[in-house]
């Protein structure tokens, strides 16, 4: 069984400890605490860097709740399919193409962001993960709508556990371990 809402509770924390972490890092640790008249330019730098996080974060956040999303979807998809084709085959494959198509979407519209620089080379990793799945699902889907047993087909389970769900959550992972800081995945 997929484990999704691990997975999605996974992201999540992980999205919050990287936001605090790049947050910290932009703001720098330490430091006076005197308040100033104006801000001076490394201050306004950081301000600055803030904002620009601020709006790439406002960006992700849909694009990776439709990950989530489809992601989620998988989980009822794979665990009702039955070992030998049925109707649940040609179910699963058209569940499967949706959500491959969500993926599409979401590399495409992950890839025309602009990211801090910091985080180009993990949005980057994020952007080949989504294709990856994406193609791990368009093939999947093909192979269970044309409901011909195959022995040396792979566990389909495992296949899109191993190559979607926890590929992707590594791979969003990344964009903010990034930043210094290894997630920590929720409870």
């Amino acid at each position: 069984m997929l484990r999704t809402n691990t997975v999605r509770s996974a992201l999540a924390a992980t999205l919050l400890l990287g936001l605090l972490t790049m947050a910290l890092l932009a703001t720098g640790c330490g430091g006076s605490t005197a308040a100033s008249p104006s801000p001076s330019p490394s201050e306004s730098s950081t301000i600055e860097k803030l904002a620009a996080l601020k709006a790439y974060v406002t960006e992700v956040t849909p694009i990776y709740n439709t990950t989530a999303a489809a992601i989620s979807s998988l989980d009822g998809t794979v665990s009702g399919l039955s070992k030998k084709p049925d109707k649940s085959w040609a179910t699963a494959g058209a569940e499967m193409t949706t959500a491959s198509a969500d993926l599409g979407t979401a590399a495409t519209d992950l890839a025309a962001l602009t990211p801090p620089a910091a985080l180009q080379s993990a949005q980057d990793g994020v952007v080949k993960a989504l294709q990856a799945a994406q193609k791990v699902l368009d093939t999947t889907g093909a192979y269970l709508s044309k409901r011909a047993y195959d022995p040396s087909y792979p566990d389909i389970k495992t296949q899109i556990k191993q190559q979607v769900t926890d590929a992707l959550a590594a791979a969003w992972a990344g964009v903010f371990s990034a930043a210094g800081q290894s997630p920590t995945p929720a409870p």
